[in-house]
């Protein structure tokens, strides 16, 4: 159900901003990113716990792509902390006033990152970067 959701996203999008993408992804039932590479623009839509973030980003307006990997303590309302466990692929804007976007691609608070996990974020960052403009 979920997966028929994220490809209606791509679908929906693509149709609308006239896209062809080439190569997409879809992960823990609540991520899913694509991209054009004849056009330059990359989509993202993160449904996880019902934030519903959908973007169309456009390469050319991308100065580099890297990846964050957090894992700081939250704090609990019982005033205890418990591990938060994060993977960001972070997009740096050629406008410097524009600043970063940031593309969740794992968030967890009971569970460490995978080497999947890893391997995802890390394949995309390849893909965004060959992409860049340099």
């Amino acid at each position: 159900m979920k997966h028929k959701n994220l490809m209606r996203f791509i679908r929906e999008v693509s149709e609308k901003e006239k896209l062809k993408i080439s190569q997409y992804q879809m992960w823990e039932h609540n991520y899913i990113i694509g991209i054009d590479t004849e056009s330059g623009k990359l989509i993202y839509f993160n449904k996880k716990e019902n934030k519903k973030q959908g973007i169309v980003i456009n390469l050319p307006d991308v100065a580099k792509c890297r990846i964050i990997s957090t894992d700081q303590p939250q704090k609990k309302q019982s005033g205890d902390a418990s591990p938060a466990y994060r993977l960001d692929l972070i997009l740096t804007l050629n406008n410097s006033s524009d600043g970063e976007m940031v593309l969740e691609f794992y968030n967890s608070i009971a569970f460490s990152p995978s080497s999947e996990d890893f391997s995802i974020i890390k394949k995309w960052s390849d893909i965004v970067n060959s992409n860049l403009k340099s």
